[in-house]
């Protein structure tokens, strides 16, 4: 939250510019990684004649957009690294526990820290992608502002094969599993010697306005009417440690090439993996679109 008037006096000059500093890293980067992507996308990948993606062309165009967005991203998260330890140094120097203006210095540092390790998950995610499924035309675009929502961490496309809607959490710091309720349709998080409690903001909800989201501004991302009809738009939720998934019943569980993973029906199906299970998990998303293609041919 951005400091107040009053909170700005209370504070030594020096601890007031790293926070300045701070609170405007922020905002500083996740525009600029997609925009990175699109602009290069737009000038060599895209056919000028036509909304959808000129796959003919090299997927090289593709990788360096990737590249570039995933460079930007590792520069928000080594910017904010560096002031929040900044303001986690102040703060402690100030005297966080009897002076409120040192207090204050690491309460405000609280969010970014958590955007830090966001970014982290986010990072190690699509770096594991691109280093799988370079050449191949893979298109992510990270950390895209949905309103009303937290960030879509990762959309993925497969150019004339499939696309993925992807959600990274770790909710919990210690060891939780992840419940499906198919009663009401909510995921609960499960801790040990306590009461589930309801998971808020429900990720499932989420990435299904994601999925609505997508179809309305399909455009920006180069796709046609007609493909986001003909390929499948698979939504995801992957967990990282310490976050487990608890065992279900087996008529949730769907074959997605040579792993078995959750599927819950919710406005269609979201999967829900864990972190290990990530290429094995894309790697059947593909091989499930090629033979879903062959059955057309």
């Amino acid at each position: 939250m951005p400091a107040t008037e009053q909170d700005k006096i209370s504070l030594p000059i020096h601890n007031w510019d790293a926070l300045q500093e701070l609170e405007e890293a922020q905002e500083f980067f996740s525009n600029d990684a997609n925009g990175e992507v699109v602009r290069l996308l737009d000038e060599n990948y895209r056919s000028p004649d036509t909304v959808g993606l000129n796959v003919g062309s090299s997927s090289g165009i593709a990788d360096l957009a990737n590249r570039e967005a995933l460079r930007l991203l590792e520069q928000e998260r080594d910017h904010l690294s560096y002031f929040t330890g900044v303001c986690g140094a102040a703060g402690i120097t100030s005297g966080a526990i009897l002076n409120p203006a040192g207090f204050l210095l690491l309460a405000l540092i609280y969010n970014p820290l958590s955007r830090v390790a966001k970014l982290g998950r986010t990072i190690k995610v699509m770096r594991l992608l691109l280093e799988e499924f370079k050449g191949v035309g893979i298109q992510i675009f990270p950390c895209l502002k949905v309103p009303g929502h937290e960030l879509i961490d990762l959309f993925v496309i497969f150019p004339e094969r499939v696309y993925l809607l992807i959600s990274i959490r770790s909710k919990s710091k210690e060891e939780a599993k992840v419940v499906y309720s198919e009663g009401n349709e909510t995921l609960y998080v499960k801790h040990k010697g306590r009461r589930l409690r309801k998971w808020q903001p429900c990720p499932l909800v989420e990435l299904s306005d994601y999925h609505t989201w997508l179809s309305k501004n399909r455009r920006q991302f180069g796709i046609s009417a007609d493909a986001i009809r003909k390929y499948s738009v698979i939504k995801t939720l992957i967990l990282f440690p310490p976050m487990q998934i608890e065992r279900h019943n087996e008529h949730l569980y769907t074959k997605m090439g040579d792993m078995t993973a959750l599927a819950i029906p919710r406005k269609g199906t979201i999967f829900v993996i864990q972190e290990a299970e990530i290429l094995e998990f894309v790697k059947g998303c593909l091989t499930q679109a090629e033979s879903k293609a062959k059955k057309k041919q």
